[in-house]
């Protein structure tokens, strides 16, 4: 028999509903959904959800409910917490802005980047605090994908160490993780390194936020950032949002603001590899791996830098690009070869480039929730639906 499944996720959402229906359709019981709400708000008493049983813990995405954002960043707080030992680059941690009563009170702005670094501060917290939970009370449970690695996962800064140094083909940083904290450091670096195009990325963000493709002309030294960063003046505060469309600044000035607050959160420089293109539209490869096998895979195709699928890029099958067998088998290897280095984690999104003419694969980001790829089969199955599968075949 499995294990009984408990899922800590946001109940309703697209995750948990689509894993609840392969789990049905599986002829499976129910997961237990324990909401990231309650688990914030204190309310999860881990003994009696557990029961003393053998668990498996899976940890969804706490995106997309406002209530849960706010309460991490609470937690981010000064006086939101302690425990800090998951954060991945301590010598990087990043200073509360605002108290954890003001974090409860901030209001529902719907795109609004809030105080990113002391949320990710206060992520990291959430999982300290719930493996130490788990250890305590149920110390037989098992994770899906383990607390620590997703706090790695989630840093794309020490991604990129990580993957360097375990000679995983990435693109190359113009400095040292972590080193890069504002617009003339940047240019400094990519002068050094010679670069002329980069990628700023916040260092923790997902689904695009904060992701900026910045490059110089080498002639002129005129400059051009695409972005998904929108921002507004709101009295003296410079109010920043995600964009569901790519914007782009000429400025100077501007280029400058935007990359300094980024800088301010924590932000990943590297350089800016030239996409495979098709039919005139760049292209990238999100790639699952589950039990450290790839299966799902779906191309993203954009005529922008930013390929991410909610910025209403299109999608297509490997196949459909013309790809030969060799090409996927490389996507999939790439795919494997990071996985591996997280060996307690069983589920891992892993976006894959194919450089322009050589179609060599370059690791460029890494979800421990990148499992939500709808409409995409492997073995006739959904994501949910293998995963659930795979769960079956390890007990």
């Amino acid at each position: 028999m499995p294990r009984p499944l408990i899922v800590v996720g946001n109940p309703g959402n697209r995750r948990t509903t689509m894993l609840q229906e392969a789990r049905r359709r599986l002829g499976m019981p129910p997961a237990r959904i324990v909401p990231y709400l309650d688990l914030l708000q204190g309310r999860v008493r881990w003994r009696e959800i557990t029961g003393g049983e053998p668990v498996l813990v899976r940890l969804d995405s706490p995106g997309e409910h406002f209530p849960v954002e706010r309460e991490l960043i609470a937690l981010g707080a000064a006086d939101g917490g302690q425990a800090d030992e998951l954060f991945p680059l301590p010598e990087f941690l990043p200073m509360p802005v605002i108290s954890a009563q003001a974090a409860r009170n901030l209001p529902d702005q719907p795109g609004r980047i809030y105080y990113p670094s002391q949320w990710f501060r206060g992520f990291c917290r959430m999982l300290s605090g719930l493996r130490a939970d788990l250890a305590e009370t149920a110390p037989e449970a098992r994770w899906m994908n383990d607390p620590q690695e997703i706090a790695v996962m989630f840093d794309k800064r020490r991604c990129h160490r990580l993957l360097s140094s375990q000679g995983v083909r990435v693109p190359t940083a113009p400095g040292e993780a972590g080193s890069i904290r504002s617009y003339d450091q940047l240019r400094e670096a990519m002068e050094r390194a010679g670069m002329q195009r980069v990628f700023v990325k916040l260092a923790f963000g997902s689904s695009a936020s904060g992701v900026l493709a910045y490059q110089i002309n080498p002639s002129t030294g005129a400059e051009l950032a695409d972005t998904t960063i929108g921002f507004e003046r709101h009295g003296y505060e410079r109010v920043y949002y995600n964009s569901r469309r790519i914007r782009r600044y000429r400025e100077r000035p501007i280029i400058r603001e935007i990359i300094n607050w980024l800088g301010a959160q924590g932000m990943h420089v590297e350089q800016w590899v030239q996409k495979a293109s098709h039919d005139g539209r760049a292209f990238d490869v999100r790639q699952l791996v589950v039990d450290g096998e790839a299966c799902h895979r779906i191309a993203r195709l954009s005529r922008t830098p930013i390929t991410n699928l909610h910025l209403r890029n299109e999608r297509a099958g490997l196949e459909e690009l013309g790809l030969s067998a060799a090409t996927v088998q490389a996507v999939a290897e790439a795919g494997e070869q990071v996985a591996s280095l997280f060996p307690r984690s069983a589920v891992a999104g892993i976006d894959v480039l194919l450089a322009k003419g050589s179609l060599r694969p370059y690791i460029v980001d890494i979800n421990p929730f990148g499992d939500l790829l709808l409409n995409v089969r492997y073995e006739g199955m959904d994501t949910y639906e293998w995963q659930m599968t795979r769960m079956l075949k390890d007990e």
